[in-house]
């Protein structure tokens, strides 16, 4: 018995285009992760730089020589309009001034103290303190701690954000394209049943009209008078329904199998074509002729 070898193109192309589509998403997640890291890393960046220029205005506002208007200036103007957090402790750790901490500013009660030792202790794992110095020899009088903006925490996660939008995503479209495949499937095989059946039926229906002659005959006592000829006609005809039948079943049985081209006469083909039709013309074929005239064609592949 031969063994039909089933095509896997149909499959392989599904699997690159599934493959290129998790390829592609994650590649753009990817790059938008690297680049939401790169501007992460400079606003940490100008942060800090900006915390240590804080920390020289704090320091210049501390030394004898800044008069009350520059005081007033660098607090109200620089330090007050900052958008990063930013705690001011004393040598012992008490905090002393704060801004954007989420902590009303000139809140001395215990818990907010409590509060800010926390922010501030957090904001130290991550980054160092700035000494604030004042007099010769330097002694530090205060410590400027800061940390991230909000916006810089928005930024660190938008990538698990995109991320978790990219996989909804695309969990949703591996859905409706799953979806849309078994539809697409179920369409298929009704179409193929509905063919089967048409060209099942021209078959199944000449051999019931055979049947039925030979019935109608054998009723009629004339079963016995059937000549040779008409035996052998209703014989090969019947053969040849059958062989229709045999040529339809093993065409849908190949569904899915490599086509195996053999070299075929066309005009061995045309001729069986031409003899089915005849037979089957509107009253014996009276007034309608079909003209045979058969040229030299070669074999062809199919």
């Amino acid at each position: 018995m031969r063994k039909l070898r089933l095509s896997t193109g149909y499959a392989g192309s599904s699997f690159y285009f599934k493959a290129f589509l998790v390829f592609g998403i994650v590649l753009v997640g990817l790059v938008f992760t690297i680049y939401t890291q790169l501007i992460v890393s400079q606003l940490r960046r100008e942060i800090g730089e900006t915390s240590r220029v804080y920390a020289r205005l704090w320091q210049f506002a501390a030394s004898e020589a800044a008069t009350g208007a520059e005081i007033n200036v660098i607090f109200e103007e620089i330090i007050e309009k900052s958008n990063f957090p930013i705690i001011v402790t004393d040598p012992q750790g008490r905090p002393s001034s704060w801004r954007e901490v989420g902590v009303p500013p000139g809140d001395t009660s215990s818990k907010a103290a409590r509060r800010l030792t926390e922010i501030y202790k957090k904001m130290d794992s991550k980054r160092d303190p700035i000494p604030i110095y004042f007099g010769e020899p330097k002694t530090i009088i205060s410590y400027l701690h800061y940390g991230d903006s909000p916006m810089v925490e928005k930024l660190r996660v938008m990538p698990l954000i995109e991320g978790g939008v990219v996989v909804l995503f695309l969990l949703v479209a591996f859905i409706g394209y799953h979806n849309l495949k078994k539809s697409e499937q179920r369409f298929i095989w009704v179409g193929m049943a509905k063919e089967t059946a048409h060209q099942l039926g021209t078959p199944l229906s000449s051999l019931l009209g055979w049947l039925e002659i030979i019935k109608m005959k054998h009723q009629s006592g004339k079963a016995e008078g059937l000549t040779t000829y008409q035996l052998e006609e209703i014989t090969e005809r019947m053969r040849a329904d059958i062989e229709r039948l045999e040529k339809v079943a093993n065409r849908f049985g190949q569904i899915g199998s490599v086509a195996e081209l053999r070299l075929v006469d066309l005009n061995h083909t045309i001729r069986e074509v031409v003899s089915y039709f005849r037979t089957r013309l509107p009253g014996g074929g009276r007034g309608v002729k079909i003209e045979e005239d058969y040229g030299e064609i070669r074999e062809v592949k199919a």
